[in-house]
């Protein structure tokens, strides 16, 4: 996405092999990572308004 021809394919187990590793490298907990992979997805199938916090 916003790159020419529409940029580098990585498949869905680059979220897995690559990008998790990079955050918890980073200092990312696993608290974070389940809001990121689990709660935060089952909000937005659920319809739920957004946090005040992210207004």
């Amino acid at each position: 996405m916003g790159e020419p021809g529409g940029g580098r394919f990585r498949p869905y187990t680059f979220l897995f092999d690559g990008f998790l590793p990079a955050l918890r490298r980073a200092g990312l907990g696993e608290r974070d990572v389940r809001t990121l992979l689990v709660d935060n997805p089952a909000r937005l199938f659920r319809g739920y308004p957004p946090s005040a916090r992210s207004r």
